[in-house]
């Protein structure tokens, strides 16, 4: 290592210097004559960059227009499939009573509310966990004690509904309906 640093403390600027370096102190003519063709290279090369930018940025426009108009199918189709039977509440949002919480009679997921009346739950404690818009799928698959923490209710009818969001997942898990 100690060998190295001495050889390149040892180097000049003469010992660096690049071939075009040298050839510009011997010939400025041949030196313009490079430059001039690096400069149409460099030119050529700026022009296909940004060719090659504006088709990209054209194929990047067209895929996102397609994935937009994908989006729009699926949101429909889902949209659709929200409805109920009398075609209303075609979002979970859309079904507020007047004083501003979610009434289960209008509410868009029914299977739902109907389990949430099987377990027994008060109207207060369902109308909390409508609001965050809660689908029995959730219950059954993605929500977790954290989530039901989360969105407000008392520690009591908490604890009862995690117990049988337990107990409906062991049930699934066992093929038991």
């Amino acid at each position: 290592k100690q060998w190295y640093q001495r050889r390149v403390r040892g180097l000049t600027s003469m010992d660096t210097e690049t071939p075009s370096d040298s050839a510009l102190r011997q010939s400025p003519s041949c030196a313009s004559e490079d430059n001039q063709v690096n400069l149409r290279r460099l030119t050529e090369l700026h022009e296909d960059f940004f060719r090659r930018l504006a088709e990209h940025d054209e194929f990047l426009r067209s895929f996102l227009e397609k994935q937009v108009d994908s989006i729009r199918g699926v949101y429909e189709v889902l949209n659709t499939e929200l409805r109920n039977s009398n075609g209303k509440r075609p979002y979970p949002g859309s079904s507020v009573g007047q004083d501003g919480d979610p009434d289960p009679e209008q509410y868009h997921d029914q299977d739902l509310v109907t389990w949430m009346r099987a377990h027994n739950f008060s109207d207060d404690t369902m109308r909390t966990v409508l609001r965050e818009e809660f689908t029995l799928q959730d219950f059954q698959n993605t929500v977790t004690k954290e989530d039901i923490r989360d969105i407000g209710l008392k520690v009591g009818p908490r604890c009862r509904l995690w117990e049988c969001i337990v107990q409906a997942r062991l049930k699934m898990a066992n093929g038991v309906s």
